[in-house]
């Protein structure tokens, strides 16, 4: 059984983020607070690593805008500068920063303030979940700063103890879908998993998917696909993939859990940007 076209299912999830950016504009105080800033800063990683992977130059150079557009939002760096001078112990300036950095956005005074920042002992013992810590380690890496050594972040996460499958909830799946992002850095580094856990999500992660695409929770099956991609044989299963398909909307997105395909909403912006990464890595690798 072939998989539809995930080339097509990337361009048209792509397209339809660069019309939603529109509503994401701001300029007033709600700038650099909530959800704004996580949905806008969410842009960034995975605008950058599209515009390198994308399945056409098309689409790779929409992506690169969403970056631009998230770039020009944070007023070029000034708004993570100004949360990492009001509160040295944040982790999302760097977080953020580091895939701006990838995509060749750079701000003289954040590049002065963050080596100082993650230099502080405190920047050793932070109070992050286990996968929070290896995603600023490998903001760390794309920001140019000096990665703290850390071997047993990856067995404090969920998945690096290997639980027992059957205790898996929908906290703990994103929790994993993290933990291999940022292992993988976000797809770039395709088995780069430590072997027994590709071990584990190669026996598990297909019927952790079958059980969340019976109960048409998009969001999370675009996470779980985006994961088989990172592992070293994608199992790339094509009903999922299909049922993804006739999920997204003829517009691009792919709606948020418990909302009709018709209609387009804030919320629907992170399964969007997940699903277009995920059938560009799934592209690559020969879904």
């Amino acid at each position: 059984m072939s998989g539809p076209d995930v080339r097509a299912m990337c361009a048209a999830a792509v397209a339809w983020l660069d019309v939603a950016t529109a509503h994401l504009e701001c300029d007033g105080p709600a700038r650099g607070t909530g959800a704004w800033y996580r949905t806008v800063g969410g842009l960034a990683p995975a605008g950058a690593v599209l515009a390198r992977i994308a399945p056409d130059f098309a689409t790779a150079r929409t992506a690169a805008g969403l970056v631009g557009f998230a770039w020009r939002q944070f007023g070029e760096g000034a708004v993570l500068y100004e949360r990492l001078l009001r509160d040295v112990s944040r982790t999302d300036p760097v977080e953020t920063y580091g895939h701006f950095r990838r995509a060749g956005y750079r701000h003289a005074d954040l590049d002065v303030l963050l080596p100082h920042a993650r230099g502080l002992r405190q920047a050793a013992v932070p109070e992050l979940a286990p996968n929070r810590v290896l995603a600023v380690r490998n903001a760390e890496r794309l920001a140019r700063l000096p990665v703290r050594p850390d071997d047993d972040a990856v067995r404090r996460t969920w998945l690096g103890g290997l639980p027992e499958p059957w205790t898996l909830t929908h906290a703990q799946a994103y929790a994993a879908f993290h933990t291999v992002l940022h292992l993988c850095d976000w797809g770039l580094a395709r088995g780069a998993l430590p072997l027994d856990i590709d071990t584990y999500l190669t026996r598990w992660l297909p019927a952790w998917t079958d059980v969340y695409t019976e109960a048409a929770q998009w969001d999370l099956v675009t996470a779980l696909l985006l994961t088989d991609t990172c592992l070293r044989a994608p199992a790339r299963p094509a009903g999922p993939w299909h049922a993804l398909a006739e999920a997204q909307h003829p517009s691009g997105m792919l709606p948020g859990a418990g909302r009709p395909a018709r209609t387009a909403a804030f919320r629907d912006l992170s399964p969007t940007v997940t699903l277009a990464l995920a059938s560009a890595l799934a592209a690559r690798t020969g879904r």
